[in-house]
Order: C-alpha cells, then structure tokens, then sequence
C-alpha cells in the first residue's frame, strides 16, 4: 500500500525546513523533480531520483556542494521509504513540491528543521507571537 497523504506531507515538511536551514536553493528540489520525470519507470524513477540527489551532493558550484550530504541521504532515504511501501513517482512528486512549497514559505522567517506539518505551523506561531512581543 503506498503512503499516505499524511506520511508524504510529513516528508515535504521535512525535506523542505532541512533544504531551508541548510540553504539549498529552490532549484534543486525543481532538478530534484525534473529527474523523476525523467525516468518512464514509475518506480525506479524513485532510485534514479536518489542516485541523482546524491550525485548533487558530490558537485560544487561556486566552492559550495549543490546539495549537502545529510539533505541528499535523507531525499534518498525517504524516496527508498517510498518504494518499499509499493510507492511510485506520483507520491514522491507530491511529496517533493510540497517541500518546494515549505522551502517558499520559510522565506525571512527563522525555520529550523522538523518533521511534522503540525510542528512547522507550530513553529510560525511562536515566531508570530516572539514578533509582537
């Protein structure tokens, strides 16, 4: 049985605060999903997705590794989580654009990486409440 929606939003929410803390930018979740289309396999597109994230992690541009090596284990890790629970690339492309999305909302605020939806929304109340104090 794929995963539920709840697990791939929990995904996204964690893929997306530690791709925000650790400062990888926007277009690598896009090249991220880009590779996923890439593939016709619906499931080995998951594994050739990881390779890929893994592979970025191994390049530099400008001095810098275009993804870092704890974000590129953990997209691995999760697109195997994926597979094994009969998953295919529809689930992992939801799963990636919402961490897109949590990347967009994170934008000039203070986001630390968690793994729940609930604690990401927990965490900008506090920040809106610190802000008014």
């Amino acid at each position: 049985m794929p995963p539920t929606e709840e697990d791939l939003i929990n995904w996204g929410t964690e893929i997306g605060t530690l791709a925000f803390s650790e400062k990888i930018e926007k277009s690598q979740l896009e090249k991220l999903i880009a590779s996923l289309e890439s593939v016709k396999d619906p499931r080995l597109a998951l594994y050739v997705t990881a390779a890929f994230a893994l592979r970025q992690s191994q390049r530099e541009e400008r001095g810098k590794a275009l993804l870092t090596r704890k974000f590129a284990e953990r997209v691995a890790s999760i697109l195997q989580q994926i597979y094994e629970a009969n998953g295919s690339k529809t689930e992992a492309r939801k799963m990636l654009r919402f961490a897109k999305w949590i990347v967009e909302a994170s934008t000039g605020r203070q986001i630390r990486p968690v793994k729940t939806l609930k604690e990401f929304i927990d965490s900008l109340s506090v920040e809106d409440v610190g802000a008014r104090l």
